[in-house]
Formats: C-alpha cells, sequence, structure tokens
C-alpha cells in the first residue's frame, strides 16, 4: 500500500519522488502554524467557546498548542484570500467607512475585548451604517445555511457594540463556486448583555486567582489549553 504524502514516512519517501514539493511545503505549513496570544485580553471570535477556563486562559496569554494540517493552514489561507478581496471590493465601490487599518480595531476595555472587525460600510440609499463581516464554507454548508450562524452571531455583538453601528450584514461565500448569500442582524441588547455578565464573571474569577469552570469540547485534544488545562494553577506568589 502506498504511502500517504501527509505522514512523515510518506514526506521522506516523496522527497525522492516526483512528490518533493507537497513534502516539502505542507512540513513548512505544519511546522509555522501557531496560535495567536493576546495577554490580557478577550477575542470576539472566542465568545463562543462554552468553555470559561478556555476563555481565561486565552485573557491570561498561555501559550495555545495548535497542531494544524498542511491542509487545514490551506483552508484558513483560502479564507483569508477571500477576506481580502472582499475589503477591496467594498473599498473600490466606495461602500467603505474604513480609511485606514487602525480603523478595523475594537476594544471594549471594562470587558477586556478587543479585536478587529471585517469591515463597516454604509448604504448609498439609506445611509445606514453597518457592520460587514465576511464568512467563507464549503459548499455543503453553504447550501445548507439559511440563518446567520449563532457563533458568527456572537462574534460581531463587540463590533456592533464598541462601534455603535447597530446592525450587522453577513456575506458567506461558497468556496466551491464563488456564490454568495447576506444575511442581517441587529444587535440584541439582551445577548450583549449576557456576553458581558460572563466575561466580567471570567475576569474576576482570573483576578481573584480561581481558575473558571471547565466545559470539555466534544473532542477535548481539539482545544488548545487540552495539555495544560486538567493540572494548571495559578503560581505562587512571592512573599
Amino acid at each position: 500500500m502506498a504511502e500517504k504524502i501527509g505522514t512523515p514516512l510518506g514526506r521522506v519517501l516523496a522527497m525522492r519522488t516526483g512528490d518533493w514539493l507537497g513534502a516539502v511545503i505542507d512540513a513548512f505549513l505544519e511546522k509555522t502554524a501557531k496560535g495567536r496570544d493576546d495577554p490580557g485580553w478577550i477575542h470576539p471570535s472566542e465568545l463562543s467557546n462554552l468553555c470559561d477556563a478556555a476563555l481565561g486562559f486565552s485573557y491570561l496569554g498561555i501559550s495555545k498548542q495548535v497542531s494544524h494540517t498542511a491542509r487545514l493552514r490551506r483552508i484558513f489561507d483560502n479564507g483569508d484570500g477571500r477576506d481580502y478581496y472582499w475589503k477591496q471590493y467594498f473599498h473600490d465601490s466606495g461602500l467603505s467607512l474604513i480609511k485606514k487599518e487602525e480603523d478595523r480595531k475594537v476594544e471594549i476595555g471594562p470587558l477586556h475585548i478587543r479585536g478587529e472587525l471585517d469591515d463597516l460600510i454604509r448604504n448609498p440609499v439609506t445611509q445606514e451604517d453597518w457592520v460587514a463581516e465576511i464568512k467563507t464554507m464549503n459548499a455543503e454548508q453553504w447550501k445548507a445555511l439559511t440563518a446567520p450562524l449563532g457563533n458568527h452571531i456572537l462574534q460581531v455583538h463587540p463590533y456592533m457594540f464598541a462601534t455603535g453601528v447597530m446592525r450587522t450584514i453577513f456575506i458567506y461565500e461558497n468556496k466551491n463556486t464563488q456564490e454568495v448569500k447576506y444575511f442581517s442582524e441587529h444587535f440584541r441588547a439582551d445577548l450583549w448583555n449576557s456576553l458581558a455578565k460572563r466575561t466580567e464573571s471570567i475576569i474576576d474569577q482570573i483576578e481573584h486567582r480561581i481558575v473558571p469552570d471547565r466545559k470539555p469540547a466534544k473532542y477535548e485534544t481539539s482545544c488548545p489549553y487540552h495539555y495544560c488545562c486538567a493540572s494548571w494553577m495559578f503560581p505562587e506568589i512571592a512573599a
């Protein structure tokens, strides 16, 4: 049976065949994969994680341990590429309100939430401003989509709160065909209040040296903090 190129042995064998380029690139992509650490802050994209401890670890800046396959890296990069082009579409069509890259950054200091929104755009007819959130997905997921995903709705609420723009338009692009679905979402005060309350609670526990409640994921090893979660403790404070 032929050895798959995605395995370590497969890559060694591939270096002696015409598959050497794929072996080198895949090894590079996996070696350079790493999580994003931002001590003292929680990112909007993390708010859908049901585990309070995971958000606490992120706030503390505990290093994420990721194991992205080369294929997964290419999937992420594909999404980043489409994100780039949609931003160009908004800019070139005159819809975007972003004048410089810093305008995408949002911070909510009291909650220690910060991130970077995709775009702010203005309807040329109604003059209403909208947060724009760009997402890509495979054909099967896209065809089944009838509304914005719950985790994406959670993600955009800090953007709406921070900017005062109370509407979001989601752009979902089919990676296979570049077909697009658009959905709108308005700011929900009750949802935001629950997010704020949860975030405040997590930060308060961390500041009082309490590890927040753990809620294991379905596949625990997929959590970037799996390697340290069960045994992690606050370091002793020197007298």
